[in-house]
């Protein structure tokens, strides 16, 4: 997200900024006195992220959960670019005392049931450091 000029305030990651008060995105990546918040789209009723919305205006009001009314406005005219990211495990750990648990990712379109877990455990990959396991 592109503002007109450094934030001020400068904003947090993780707080939720809102544009125009009709559309919410999460902070991920903010450094302070830049002019572009690192953001994902979010939705604020059931607080989880989501698609990103591409429909704010140019000049249109930016307000942080945390930081409140910036001095700065939207500057790119709703031009947001969708970042990739990806998700790193390297541990799990669990009790279920006599249940099963799923686990399901929902980082798409689509949810998809990756794996289920039982009784007690850990699951461990020392060691990756970020390293692609196939």
């Amino acid at each position: 997200m592109t503002l007109s000029g450094a934030a001020s305030p400068n904003f947090k990651i993780g707080e939720v900024i809102t544009t125009a008060a009709t559309e919410h995105f999460l902070v991920t990546g903010f450094t302070a006195g830049a002019s572009t918040v690192e953001v994902v789209g979010w939705d604020n009723t059931n607080k989880k992220a989501t698609s990103i919305l591409t429909t704010s205006s140019n000049a249109d009001a930016i307000s942080g959960s945390v930081s409140g009314a910036n001095t700065r406005t939207l500057a790119n005219s709703g031009n947001l670019t969708g970042l990739e990211w990806n998700v790193l495990v390297t541990k799990i750990m669990w009790i279920t005392n006599g249940l099963q648990v799923a686990i399901e990712w929902d980082g798409s379109s689509a949810e998809k049931y990756i794996a289920e877990l039982s009784g007690n455990g850990s699951w461990s990959m020392p060691g990756m450091n970020g390293q692609e396991y196939q």
